[in-house]
């Protein structure tokens, strides 16, 4: 006898709320690491190695906001804060115990599948209101055009992934046409760094323009501006 199983969308499933909080390359290492009790910074920073101390910091501050982790500061001279998991954040840290055995005993099963996968390119990973400001560029940049730039090419261009000619217009565009808070917004979805475009207007040789300018302004300023907190600083 053929049992019909029953179709649920994602947004219908607890998974869903799962993975959206736990949204993060590193927040499952942290959740997990918290788990053997409250840690300081450097310490957290010493137990998740592979992840870079702005990205660490930021998921940090994303589980504290979703109430999952508590940040004490102890008002200390030197400085003293420290992280512990909520009690909410202690049953998601339970519950991944598990997923962290089962992958404990079939990591020889998969080693070297998993990390032989091509990485997904950046414009199909974008979350969805960093890709509607993308197709917001881009429609504007094609509305004068023969033909059209996709996202994914417009990207490329801009990171100097290709070099094909003809789309030396429609970066010139981009820098002509479109507002510079849309250009602003690329760089704070992270599809691209100040760096990336002013290193664009000098390979696609942009003309001078106002969004030019203040491009290179903005990539002078982030050369310019330390990656991350000094270590003496409390977070």
């Amino acid at each position: 006898m053929q049992v019909d199983t029953p179709s649920i969308s994602a947004r219908d499933c607890g998974l869903d709320t799962t993975f959206q909080v736990l949204r993060g390359k590193w927040k499952p290492f942290i959740l997990h690491v918290l788990l053997r009790g409250p840690k300081r910074f450097g310490e957290l920073k010493r137990a998740v190695r592979h992840a870079s101390e702005k990205v660490l910091t930021q998921q940090l501050r994303e589980l504290e906001a979703d109430g999952l982790v508590k940040r004490t500061d102890y008002k200390e001279v030197p400085p003293r804060v420290d992280y512990a998991l909520s009690p909410i954040g202690e049953t998601l840290a339970h519950a991944l115990e598990p997923l962290r055995k089962w992958g404990d005993d079939n990591a020889r099963l998969f080693d070297g599948v998993v990390t032989k996968r091509p990485r997904r390119d950046n414009a199909d990973s974008t979350s969805k209101p960093a890709f509607d400001n993308l197709t917001t560029a881009v429609t504007t940049i094609n509305t004068p055009m023969p033909f059209r730039i996709d996202e994914k090419t417009l990207i490329a261009c801009l990171k100097g992934e290709v070099s094909d000619p003809r789309w030396r217009v429609y970066v010139q565009a981009l820098f002509d046409e479109v507002d510079v808070s849309v250009i602003h917004k690329l760089v704070l979805d992270r599809l691209v760094t100040f760096n990336d475009l002013s290193k664009a207007i000098d390979i696609w040789r942009v003309r001078e323009s106002e969004n030019e300018r203040w491009v290179r302004e903005m990539a002078s300023f982030e050369v310019a501006r330390p990656d991350a907190e000094s270590p003496g600083r409390a977070r």
